[in-house]
């Protein structure tokens, strides 16, 4: 019996280490690989300004800068000095950057964007399960783009309409690099034990903790000590999602649509996540505070008895 106590330190560990692992584990698989979850955080964004600003500048800096502007300023009658040319290649700019806006801000931009996203998440899990065809869902970078294409191209319709010939008007392409190619490769090495974690680590978790707890001559003590565990596991996944969210932001897509946007995507995404674990931490601290205080009650009575 003298072992018991070695033990049950074992099992607090394990807790430890098999509650962080089971929380981003189950999220991984119920939100991260799971394209209907993925739609139902994300759709709800293409309402939100910020979403719309970044995607409406990144779209009209695409279509403007394919336009062949000297053209469009040589089809105005007479003939213009520079100062009449720069005025209205602005005025181009200036239509591109509002059709943009209307774009962004209209029912088809709302399907534009699930659309977009759907298609994007099938490539996000291709890509990180390693399915056939995956090396073919990045770019030549190794990057992992969103296609936005669909959306360059109501534009540049909305450009025709207001009498740009349609022969000046190109089809562009606006992808955005969501992950680079290290990303990407290092997520593909830890999504299948992410998956596979969310089978098992919760029930390793539990069992731990009841062996623990089963097994310790003092129960309430061993209580606290397996919430104390949970609740450091807990605190170890919302460190990770900070450091996570600054590596994102650090990355190829806030460059490409400016920190606010992407750390909208990314906070939402992650919602779901954090929620969970602050009230698994939450519920932890609790257990710990009662079981602490239940542990004081019982060792009085023997001091008392003792003195």
């Amino acid at each position: 019996m003298r072992r018991r106590p070695g033990l049950v330190a074992v099992l607090v560990v394990l807790v430890l280490l098999s509650t962080p692992v089971a929380l981003v584990g189950v999220w991984a698989r119920t939100t991260l690989l799971d394209t209907d979850d993925w739609l139902r955080l994300v759709e709800p964004l293409a309402d939100d300004a910020r979403l719309q600003g970044a995607v409406a500048d990144r779209v009209a800096g695409g279509v403007t800068a394919a336009l062949p502007l000297d053209d469009v300023v040589g089809l105005l009658p007479g003939t213009l000095g520079d100062d009449a040319a720069a005025g209205v290649e602005q005025r181009v700019a200036g239509v591109v950057r509002e059709r943009s806006l209307d774009a962004v801000g209209s029912d088809g931009f709302a399907a534009a964007w699930a659309s977009a996203n759907r298609t994007f998440h099938g490539q996000l899990v291709g890509t990180l399960r390693g399915g056939p065809g995956a090396a073919a869902q990045v770019d030549a970078q190794g990057r992992l783009t969103l296609d936005l294409t669909g959306l360059a191209d109501t534009v540049r319709g909305a450009v025709v309409a207001v009498g740009v010939p349609d022969r000046l008007v190109p089809h562009v392409t606006v992808v955005v690099p969501v992950l680079d190619g290290g990303t990407t490769a290092r997520l593909q090495q830890t999504v299948g034990t992410a998956e596979r974690a969310a089978g098992w680590a919760p029930w390793v978790a539990a069992a731990a903790a009841a062996g623990a707890v089963g097994l310790a001559r003092r129960r309430a003590r061993a209580a606290a000590w397996v919430a104390g565990a949970v609740v450091l596991g807990a605190l170890v996944v919302l460190v990770g999602v900070r450091v996570v969210r600054a590596g994102v932001l650090a990355g190829p897509a806030a460059a490409f649509l400016g920190d606010p946007a992407v750390a909208l995507v990314a906070d939402h995404v992650a919602a779901g996540l954090v929620t969970t674990t602050w009230w698994v931490g939450g519920a932890g601290l609790a257990v710990l505070v009662g079981a602490a205080l239940a542990d004081a009650v019982t060792r009085r009575p023997a001091r008392v008895r003792g003195d």
